[in-house]
Order: C-alpha cells, then structure tokens, then sequence
C-alpha cells in the first residue's frame, strides 16, 4: 500500500482531523479535501469513512483503518504523497502552488487514534463503522 514511516504490523483506527485557515474559495476547499482523501485511500485503501464536514466546508474528518501509524499519516497529508504514489506533484490553490501538500501552512492536521470504546449520537454511519472494525 505504500506505506513508509514506522509501519505497523497491525492495523489500527484513527479520526484525521483537518481545519483549514486563512481565505477560503471553493477551489480551496475541494483541492484540499480531494488531497486529504487521496492520500487516506491511498493508505487505508476503502477501509475509511467520512466522519463528519462543517457547514462551511473548513473542517472535516475521515475515520480510517490502516497500518501506518499517526506519525506517518499527518506526515504525507502535511508534505504530501511520496513521489513513487504517482499523480500530480505540483498543483495550484488561489493560484498558490503548493508543491505537493493538500494542506498550506497555517492549516491544522490531528491524526487520534481510536480505541475499542467509542458511542455517539448523530454522526451518521461514523459510530457503526467504528465500532464494527
């Protein structure tokens, strides 16, 4: 799957958690939403679902499953994918490029771990899903 960094030899759930800051335009938000679950998928392949997204878009979270660790996950979300991934390495944002990341500085990544003790109310399909891996 492309994992570097500290692999694991188990696979373990974890809420990656994402705020954007600064000026916000459509582009913004899908660019980095879109990066942000490329890389999720990339490294838990369909094993994630989408926790839950803010009304502005601004902030959203994936529940995964995965072998890397949480160190290796914030790593590729906040310098990007390895070169040997594929896909673009170069993109734009508000006619920023930023060179590989689909955050930009100033944006903010927590990558939890989740434990076997988890209840909600209201979240969707998020509760069943992590309790059921």
């Amino acid at each position: 799957m492309g994992l570097r960094m500290g692999q694991e030899h188990s696979q373990r759930k974890y809420l990656v958690h994402i705020r954007l800051n600064g000026k916000m335009d459509k582009n913004r938000l899908t660019a980095a939403a879109t990066g942000v679950k490329n890389i999720l998928e990339r490294l838990a392949g369909d094993n994630m679902q989408l926790a839950y997204t803010s009304p502005v878009g601004d902030m959203f979270a994936f529940a995964v499953k995965t072998e890397a660790t949480a160190s290796t996950i914030k790593h590729h979300i906040a310098n990007g994918p390895p070169e040997d991934w594929g896909g673009p390495q170069k993109r734009y944002i508000s006619g920023v490029q930023n060179l590989t990341s689909p955050i930009l500085n100033g944006d903010e990544c927590l990558v939890v771990e989740i434990g076997d003790d988890v209840a909600g109310v209201g979240f969707g399909r998020l509760v069943p899903w992590i309790q059921n891996r």
